[in-house]
């Protein structure tokens, strides 16, 4: 078997660790951990689904013949994997079955989108419609434009106390709140602001490192844990690099489709640093 796709935390983790244990099973991914690591350190493994990857930093994709195999081996109680750092295959226990990574392994995959642009947090739908369609919909409206204004305004000035109020907060396996501090993280790396803003994401890590685990799922804290450092998955690079026009609406359209609301939720957070950051209109000769 072999994978179609291994994103660059998977692969420092293969380098890493010699055995990784089953951490949890869905219908088409498989989340796999580190056991000696002070937090978990996870690789996904999952099943490509329609023509685009979703490139997580810490995944492995898998075409249909191989994620077969590999769940079926899952799901007969194969929970511990050998890793053989010189090649990167993943061998069960009994080794029965085994995930040769080939020669790419060890990050070699050619990141073919375009770097991040600035504009590209204008295409973002607005702010009440995102926050129609988010998990956070629970949410009083006001009180979420304030937390998401206060969470990025903190982290552009090198604070992440008010983005724990996001930390774990709403539905899912990638709670809603996690998704939102994603998508703002992609937007401030977008935005290329200074070293305040670097500051409020090293603290944003720090907060994850510290407390995430007793926070939200060890799932959120991998895909947050990657955001601060730079890392992101397919759709939201994809919709952070995006110029306006046909293919720049279609990267937005992309991200909203992602998940039951991560998109919606990731976007509202790439929304929240677009409206908070904007310039502010001039009030000089407004009373003529």
């Amino acid at each position: 078997m072999t994978a179609r796709w291994i994103g660059a935390t998977a692969s420092e983790v293969l380098q890493a660790v010699r055995v990784l244990d089953v951490h949890s099973v869905f219908d088409t991914s498989v989340n796999l951990a580190a056991p000696t690591t002070r937090e978990p350190a996870l690789v996904h493994v999952s099943l490509v689904r329609g023509v685009r990857l979703l490139e997580c930093p810490f995944g492995i994709e898998l075409e249909t013949p191989e994620w077969t195999a590999w769940s079926r081996a899952v799901h007969s109680g194969r929970t511990r994997w050998h890793v053989d750092a010189r090649t990167g295959a993943l061998t069960a226990d009994d080794a029965a079955v085994s995930l040769e990574l080939g020669a790419a392994w060890r990050g070699a995959w050619v990141d073919v989108v375009a770097p991040p642009r600035p504009d590209s947090l204008d295409l973002a739908p607005p702010t009440d419609d995102l926050i129609g369609a988010s998990g956070l919909a629970t949410v009083a409206p006001d009180v979420l434009r304030r937390r998401l204004r206060d969470a990025v305004a903190g982290l552009a000035r090198g604070d992440a106390g008010a983005a724990a109020w996001l930390v774990g907060r709403g539905p899912g396996l990638t709670p809603s709140g996690d998704d939102a501090l994603v998508g703002a993280v992609g937007a401030l790396h977008a935005r290329r602001l200074p070293d305040r803003a670097a500051d409020g994401v090293r603290a944003l890590a720090e907060l994850v490192a510290t407390r995430g685990s007793a926070l939200t799922t060890d799932v959120s804290c991998a895909y947050l844990r990657d955001a601060c450092r730079g890392r992101f998955a397919g759709p939201l690079r994809r919709a952070l690099a995006a110029r306006p026009g046909v293919v720049g609406s279609a990267a937005i359209r992309d991200l909203l489709a992602v998940g039951h609301t991560s998109g919606a939720d990731t976007l509202l957070g790439i929304a929240a640093v677009r409206d908070a950051l904007a310039p502010r209109p001039s009030l000089v000769g407004a009373a003529s």
